[in-house]
């Protein structure tokens, strides 16, 4: 649950360009089907990767990598198609009408929200805050002139006119500092209409909006600016109405304490979405009291910006980036114990150098809404209490939201496996993880041809990379990278990102301690191996959960308590309190080889240790120091003729081909996981947990325990999705038959038995049943999607049934 202020850090590429007209998508064999949806429906499926290779190919800026994909150098770009190639050529789509390829529609909202911050904080000794000299403290946003004030202004802008001029379709209006991809995703319009002080509500478009600006803006004489000025005469500053009742008396008395202290509005000059915010709202404000009561401030950031000068702003165009799909960032964004400007706590919380609410909003009634949304794991109390707090910071006009980014993705259409994520578009983990050919059509141009004819996945990436270090990653483009190489506990749906599945584990139970605090209870899967051989267990998971939440700046979990180790494959992960977002969090974390990264000897945690401080120094390299090791679904293996195979090393390169770290290299080319084949390899399992492999059990090389997905399969006889004893004692029958015996019959109720159970392969082509028994019983208790059911039959795999995902076959 970590939060970004976008000026801060910035962890997204957010773009504006003018929106590309496109030809409608064409249909395409892997998009299922179903009632009506939200964005277009590309299945998914939890096991790959299914390509051999996946090349991640990086571009200093977005419109080079635009320009890279229509030269056919990219099969899925990490831009939307509202990026066009440089130089931008007026009036002509970014990316011109054309089967070869394929795009997301509608646009899709991001886990993002702009709009309008207010600075609310106190007079402060020595310090004349602007509201203050106009006559009005804002008290943190309790103050009721405050609220008239703040709600004038917001009856300025037209949310959807504005999104309509100056954004299209790459945005989404929006009432609450919320996506409306995420869970809740706003308040109701009958709570909108309710916050205007002024108004019934039967005259409400949306909040403090009444009727349609065709600008995105309110002029003269329309029912928003006039509204806006009854607000400010209701605010008692010293403002009356002219005699028309539409405008601000010139003689009013208090014009001239506003006129000599006007709005300091910070904007960033770099983003054209809140420039064009700033310059309207800057207009409509000056028209609003008839003389110049606000003023910009695009100078220096320690001038004027929130983050260095927290006396030297009133309002500013903020936008954040948040990474759950629940809205659950509201406490950490707006709480009063986070209200600090690194002098003084404005509201009793520690004093912190920035604090994450840095507007100084301090609203009791909200902090018991928000706190009680993030102490529960219930979702409809959670739910409720978010819409609580929603509405406290609606009713004081405390902040102003104004859109959420939504982009539509572009990828070739020759290839299959494209996952369309809830939030973020094709350019996600499991389009790496499921991307392949589609070996079955022939691009109209063979330009855009797969991998250039290649079993290569070619993923642009709009920026480069300068640490793949899992403690110190701090970009987008980072933790993708680090997302292939690096597995997760439990994993979120691209489709329903709110339904966690066990990942690396096979089931978990959840329960609360006489403390009130959160325990899961879960069990490891008994094939996982590290990149470079070792088992991965539970310590490895403690080590990489506690670490992380101590070390590293993007994957952490304040909530986290603690990690107790009951065996090698089942750990008790206790977290603080109730949250509906501790399994969310969780399945942010990456996990990480102790064997690699733990400081030697050192016994921090009690059975295990930190993390080797040499490791944490920005110059270290993983790539070059051989380290680049995890346990995911790609793996980094040596290219180059002096170490050709070598994994942790060797799979970056600079723009001339020359061997590169994690330092801005060119290109970054993994290999999919799997070891079996390696002359000398004697563990079946050298793989990733969940490969796919057809061929899985019919070669004769050491390769033909390829393809866990179907070993999987292959062990659960009965279709549960799980592995029971019931498919381990059956096989247990048949164990040294070398035909159909009494035990081990022809046939049963389901189909073939003997037959069934023979694998050949599996012990050297000897037609006995022998080590089948003990293939099985490496998978008893295996699940693969828990606690969800992967075919909806209740009889057979019970749970939620799990939207877009590929139909099981077992």
């Amino acid at each position: 649950m970590r939060n970004r202020n976008l000026p801060v850090v910035i962890l997204t590429v957010l773009l504006t360009s003018s929106v590309a007209t496109l030809q409608t998508p064409v249909a395409r064999a892997d998009i299922c089907s179903g009632p009506p949806i939200a964005f277009n429906c590309h299945p998914w499926a939890p096991y790959g990767s299914l390509t051999s290779q996946l090349r991640f190919q990086f571009y200093p800026y977005p419109q080079a990598e635009s320009t890279a994909f229509l030269n056919g150098e990219l099969d899925l770009p990490d831009i939307p198609i509202s990026t066009c190639p440089a130089p931008p050529v007026g009036g002509v789509a970014c990316f011109p009408p054309n089967l070869d390829f394929t795009t997301s529609f509608p646009p899709e909202p991001q886990y993002a929200f702009y709009g309008i911050q207010f600075n609310l904080q106190n007079r402060t000794a020595g310090v004349q805050n602007t509201w203050a000299s106009w006559g009005c403290n804002f008290q943190h946003g309790n103050s009721q002139c405050g609220i008239e004030i703040r709600q004038a202004i917001a009856h300025l802008v037209d949310r959807d006119q504005f999104v309509n001029n100056y954004i299209a379709q790459q945005a989404v209006p929006i009432a609450d500092p919320v996506s409306p991809a995420q869970d809740p995703p706003g308040s109701p319009l009958a709570t909108q209409c309710s916050w205007d002080t002024l108004s019934s509500g039967g005259d409400c478009i949306d909040s403090f909006n009444l009727a349609s600006d065709p600008s995105g803006f309110a002029t003269p004489g329309s029912p928003d600016f006039c509204v806006a000025v009854a607000h400010l005469v209701n605010s008692g500053i010293g403002l009356t109405n002219n005699q028309n009742n539409c405008a601000i008396d010139p003689d009013s008395p208090g014009l001239t304490r506003i006129s000599s202290a006007p709005i300091r509005f910070f904007g960033r000059a770099t983003d054209p979405r809140r420039s064009r915010l700033l310059n309207g709202l800057l207009d409509a404000i000056n028209q609003l009291f008839g003389t110049r009561a606000a003023i910009p401030c695009f100078g220096t950031i320690t001038a004027c910006s929130p983050f260095r000068n927290p006396y030297g702003w009133d309002m500013y165009t903020f936008g954040f980036q948040v990474t759950d799909p629940f809205a659950d960032h509201l406490d950490s964004l707006f709480d009063s114990s986070q209200a600090t400007n690194g002098q003084v706590s404005q509201c009793g919380g520690p004093i912190q150098s920035v604090g994450d609410n840095y507007a100084f909003v301090c609203i009791p009634s909200f902090d018991t809404a928000a706190r009680a949304a993030l102490g529960t794991s219930d979702s409809t109390i959670f739910r409720a209490d978010t819409l609580a707090a929603l509405d406290e910071l609606g009713k004081t006009a405390a902040l102003l939201p104004i859109f959420t980014p939504a982009s539509s993705s572009i990828a070739l259409n020759d290839m299959l496996g494209l996952v369309d994520q809830k939030g973020a578009g094709f350019s996600n983990f499991w389009s790496g993880f499921n991307g392949h050919a589609n070996n079955g059509s022939t691009p109209q141009n063979p330009i855009y041809t797969f991998g250039g004819g290649t079993d290569t996945l070619r993923w642009g990436q709009s920026s480069g990379v300068s640490s793949l270090n899992p403690y110190l990653a701090q970009t987008v483009t980072e933790i993708t990278v680090l997302g292939q190489i690096y597995d997760t506990l439990f994993r979120a749906s691209p489709a329903e990102p709110t339904k966690i599945q066990c990942w690396m584990c096979d089931n978990y139970q959840e329960s609360v301690d006489a403390s009130g605090n959160t325990h899961f209870l879960v069990q490891l899967r008994q094939n996982l191996r590290w990149q470079d051989g070792p088992i991965v267990d539970s310590k490895d998971v403690k080590f990489s959960l506690l670490t992380i939440r101590d070390l590293s700046y993007s994957f952490y979990d304040s909530l986290l308590l603690t990690v107790n180790i009951l065996s090698g494959t089942t750990l008790d992960i206790v977290m603080q309190g109730h949250s509906i977002s501790h399994l969310p969090n969780l399945a942010g974390s990456p996990v990480i080889p102790r064997h690699i990264w733990e400081k030697q000897g050192d016994t921090t945690y009690g059975d295990v240790g930190t993390v080797d401080p040499a490791k944490l120094d920005y110059e270290y390299d993983p790539i070059t120091s051989g380290t680049f090791i995890g346990s995911g679904p790609y793996v980094c293996k040596s290219v180059f003729p002096a170490d050709t195979g070598k994994v942790g090393t060797g799979c970056s390169a600079d723009q001339d081909g020359n061997r590169a770290g994690q330092f801005d290299p060119s290109t970054i080319t993994l290999q999919r996981y799997d070891m079996t084949g390696l002359q000398g390899n004697t563990d079946p399992f050298l793989q990733y947990m969940r490969s796919y492999n057809p061929a899985w059990s019919t070669t004769t090389s050491s390769s033909t325990f390829s393809g866990q997905f179907q070993e999987f399969s292959w062990a659960d006889r009965f279709d549960n999705a799980t592995v029971t004893i019931r498919d381990l004692t059956q096989v247990a029958a048949c164990l040294g038959a070398s035909a159909p015996t009494a035990a081990c019959p022809t046939n049963d109720i389901q189909g073939p038995v003997f037959s069934y159970w023979l694998k050949p392969n599996l012990h050297g082509g000897t037609n006995t049943i022998s080590s089948e028994v003990a293939v099985v019983a490496a998978h008893l208790d295996d699940t693969w999607v828990y606690p969800f059911s992967w075919n909806g039959v209740q009889g057979q795999q019970p749970g939620q049934r799990l939207d877009r995902i590929v139909v099981f076959s077992g």
